[in-house]
């Protein structure tokens, strides 16, 4: 499914309640129809792409492009992006 509403998923993870887990076991894994939404740099891409030094620039329509360029692979590949931190 490559539509734009497509189900996606954000889970932002409080500190030590199994993020690393949930990332390496179930919110990558394809048996289950899920990838993480950049890849194995998925959290990279968050902090390098989408967290901002100024709050005041943030651009809707250019994160949801950045959004869907990064998850075109695991979409074509039928699978659910997750984006997780």
């Amino acid at each position: 499914m490559t539509d734009a509403a497509a189900p996606l998923i954000f889970h932002i993870g409080y500190p030590k309640t199994a993020t690393t887990f949930l990332q390496h076991q179930i919110f990558s894994n394809p048996a289950l129809g899920l990838a993480l939404g950049g890849g194995n740099l998925s959290r990279a891409h968050l902090f390098d792409k989408l967290v901002l030094d100024d709050g005041y620039q943030f651009d809707a329509a250019a994160t949801a492009q950045i959004l869907r360029d990064l998850e075109a692979p695991q979409r074509a590949a039928g699978l659910t992006p997750i984006w997780s931190d």
